[in-house]
């Protein structure tokens, strides 16, 4: 069988998460130094009133714009994949690393995609002050993000102020000891050091592109200088940076710089090898060239120091791939020198002020543009590859992290990511690559206006030993505080808010084919394009929360739903690109292409999220603290059923959202299409709620039985009243009522499913006592959350005010 001649389960999803990752984090990189970039060009426009700094603002946001959006879409990948294929290490490290990702996205991620909307389409509407504010948060999103995400990793590195529990589990004692452990200080400069190499690169080597055409062009003269300034400064700075990352290093990961410098035996005035082969089996680097003393000198600061080698430490702590993480590390260095000769050549030239009449300064920035992104790569490969065979260092190992799924459940995944990946962000790149070739002009654009840029049946219960609860209340205490409780009312609300905010820009897409105009698609995209990256904040919210809250529950759902999710993830990185793409190619029959994208990708994602909804609901089979159920069990009819339930629905939201948003033949089209969808949503609704009664015992008892009909009896009579003014409202031609009757019947069939599973997460089994974190990881992010999401919930509402009123035909926005 094929499945035999696969590499092992453990193999391919290590592949998938650095493939996946490596795609990632090329945007990123590039987008936390633009952001930066992009908040002192404005800063300087304010202060000197030049065009020049506007119009070079304007060229770098319409890249940001597009870079930013696929590091979006991209990054939804990475929050559910822990629980997909590493949830053994998930359910291990939740009390530890999901507040920390947690506060990522309560904190940096909503910066950036909230603020992005006024960012990019805001100037005009709030004013320069306004507008620069928006610019300079979201720049701070970017490094709140690169200061939660590293600290994470940096904990996984060298982990710090926990301990284990009786079960193996990673609880906190010091949250300062975690955030700020050993190796986070080194790591977090580092890092952010190389993001603004990364912008220089690649601004230094755009505007030296277009000097070589036009060497007067005043845009790209400043462009060039800016990032010469920063090469010149700044890559040495990194190199001091880098040195104390690698000191820090040595000390607590001997292992891994054995494995960067080659060295196998333990020696004193340790060679730095330049080149040679590590080779595992002989213990030895073959073939090498080294500078004697030197590795000893920049280690440990003292030519006469004794450098640990491999053979020193035990066999079963060296990284699995010693040749991967010699020769990155050297990609990385060779990188960063030749950073620092061009920041100090372009430094010369411009003592003798020949910064712009050199073409071969010029040539040599243009051919150091992509440099910085390998560097980062390679720095990443070094970071990762060099902490194996661990996930936490010294403590959890990577096979001991893998969650329960076959080999050929990864490899199909990861098949599919390798297309969907190198097609859309492909596609992606080139079109980066079209506006990096476009000479900056004056009176530059930006982002055009009104265009937009982003960002199994029933399973009978299968009992096992009971899970203990770790976080009931005290019910001595009337006046204690149920954290878990309240985390589940904030995870729920977050999920409702996805399904209502994401739903209806899912509902546009899915209504292309009945719209096949390209000006009435262009209407409807532009519609949501100001809140498109703040809807879908709200999903990695809810991914994120449910690891950071409640682990065992996202270590039991993802690996049961692995192929739903893996094609509703797919699904939203295709569409999203598509979205981003849909404007950009000039052909129609490229426009044709990419708006069959977004409109399958939306298709896509909203049945498999329906699909997941329906084996959610039919129950998970759960053994210990895992799934135990096989690879089909979430394809039933059911969940079929279901799935195609949730299209129905999104299909009613976007068609309500355009009788609000839109005027004319667009409007009166969607109020037709409201009413069947309507229909068709209520009667999928009636079918699936007798479903579920018709064959769970439990949701009969439930519903038909007191006190259950008692607290359930309202939902069903407020629905049909919903119905009724959603009718009236239709048969008015009123704009507002159909999408809230529509929301309001969302929301009472989720009050409706949350009645029918409480107090269950996982269903039939698993309640949210059981699921729920340690207290202290609970209490440390509910500090956070009972601050942001207010805050959040309240810009989320300006935004919409923001950008409040009717979208038509070639006018952008009102």
């Amino acid at each position: 069988m094929l499945a035999d001649h696969l590499p092992s389960a453990l193999d391919l999803a290590r592949s998938q998460f650095a493939f996946t990752v490596v795609w990632h984090f090329l945007f990123p990189a590039f987008t936390i130094g633009l952001a930066s970039y992009l908040a002192v060009l404005e800063a300087f426009w304010l202060a000197t009133g030049r065009d020049v700094y506007l119009d070079t603002y304007r060229y770098w946001l319409k890249i940001f714009a597009v870079a930013f959006a696929m590091g979006v879409v991209s990054g939804l990948v990475m929050s559910y994949q822990f629980g997909t294929n590493w949830s053994v290490f998930s359910d291990k490290t939740a009390p530890v690393l999901g507040p920390l990702l947690g506060y990522e996205v309560l904190t940096a991620f909503f910066l950036e995609a909230g603020f992005l909307g006024v960012m990019l389409f805001g100037l005009e509407r709030v004013g320069r002050r306004l507008h620069f504010l928006a610019t300079a948060l979201v720049a701070g999103g970017t490094l709140l993000s690169a200061f939660w995400i590293l600290s994470a990793n940096s904990w996984m590195q060298t982990p710090a102020g926990h301990v284990l529990d009786a079960d193996g589990r990673f609880v906190p004692e010091s949250w300062w000891a975690v955030i700020f452990n050993p190796s986070f200080p080194y790591r977090f400069a580092h890092t952010v050091t190389a993001a603004y190499l990364t912008t220089a690169m690649i601004v230094g080597a755009v505007g030296a592109w277009h000097l070589l055409r036009d060497r007067f062009n005043p845009r790209a003269r400043l462009m060039f200088s800016m990032a010469m300034w920063m090469a010149a400064f700044v890559a040495p700075v990194q190199l001091v940076l880098g040195d104390l990352h690698g000191g820090n290093t040595y000390h607590h990961q001997p292992a891994k710089v054995a494995a960067m410098e080659g060295h196998f035996e333990s020696e004193r005035r340790a060679p730095s090898i330049l080149f040679g082969w590590p080779d595992a089996e002989s213990g030895s680097t073959k073939w090498k060239v080294g500078i004697p003393g030197l590795a000893s000198l920049y280690l440990a600061h003292d030519l006469d120091a004794e450098v640990t080698g491999l053979k020193a430490l035990p066999r079963d702590t060296w990284p699995t791939n010693l040749p991967l993480v010699f020769w990155a590390f050297r990609v990385m260095v060779g990188l960063g020198l030749l950073m620092i000769g061009l920041g100090l050549w372009s430094l010369y030239l411009r003592w003798k002020d020949r910064l712009y009449e050199t073409p071969w300064l010029h040539r040599f920035a243009v051919a150091m543009g992509p440099s910085g992104l390998v560097a980062v790569t390679a720095g990443w490969v070094v970071t990762e590859a060099g902490r194996q065979p661990f996930t936490v260092y010294g403590l959890l190992r990577t096979a001991d992290s893998l969650s329960p799924v076959a080999a050929p459940a990864v490899a199909t995944s990861l098949a599919a990511f390798a297309v969907v990946y190198f097609a859309v962000f492909g596609a992606g790149i080139w079109y980066l690559m079209h506006l990096f070739n476009q000479a900056p002009r004056p009176h530059e654009p930006g982002p055009p206006v009104g265009q937009p840029v982003r960002t199994a049946g029933i399973t009978p219960p299968r009992r096992s030993p009971p899970i203990p609860v770790r976080c009931r209340p005290n019910e001595e205490d009337p006046m204690s505080v149920d954290l878990t409780l309240i985390w589940a009312v904030l995870i729920a609300t977050a999920v409702f808010l996805y399904v209502a905010m994401d739903g209806f820009d899912l509902g546009i897409g899915i209504l292309f084919p009945a719209l096949p105009h390209k000006v009435d698609r262009d209407v409807m995209v532009n519609s949501v394009a100001p809140v498109w990256d703040g809807n879908e904040t709200w999903l990695v919210l809810g991914g994120g929360g449910l690891f950071a809250a409640f682990p065992l529950a996202y270590v039991t759902i993802l690996p049961a739903l692995y192929m739903p999710l893996i094609l509703m993830l797919l699904a939203l990185v295709f569409r999203g690109v598509a979205f981003e793409m849909r404007f950009r190619v000039v052909t129609p029959r490229g426009q044709l292409a990419w708006d069959r994208a977004f409109s399958w990708g939306s298709y896509v994602a909203a049945f498999c999220q329906g699909i997941a909804l329906g084996a959610f609901v039919q129950g998970i089979r759960v053994e210990g603290r895992a799934y135990a159920g096989g690879w089909w069990d979430w394809l039933t009819p059911f969940s079929l059923l279901t799935g195609f339930a949730l299209v129905v629905g999104y299909g009613l939201l976007g068609a309500c959202w355009l009788i609000w948003k839109t005027e004319g033949d667009l409007q009166r089209r969607a109020y037709a299409l409201a009413q069947p969808l309507g229909l068709a949503t209520l009667v999928a609704i009636a079918v699936v709620s007798a479903t579920m009664l018709a064959v769970s015992a439990p949701f009969r008892e439930r519903w038909l039985g007191l006190p259950g009909m008692a607290v359930g009896a309202p939902v069903p009579v407020l629905v049909g009243l919903l119905a009724w003014r959603f009718a009236v409202a239709l048969e008015r031609r009123e704009e507002v009522m159909p999408f809230l009757c529509a929301l309001g019947i969302f929301l009472l069939s989720y009050v409706g499913l949350g009645i029918s599973m409480w107090p269950y997460i996982v269903p039939p089994d698993i309640t949210i006592w059981q699921a729920a974190t340690h207290p202290k990881s609970q209490a440390f992010l509910l500090y956070g959350a009972a601050v942001l999401v207010p805050l959040v919930l309240a810009y989320t509402a300006y935004v919409y005010w923001l950008f409040r009123g009717k979208v038509t035909a070639g006018a952008g926005y009102h």
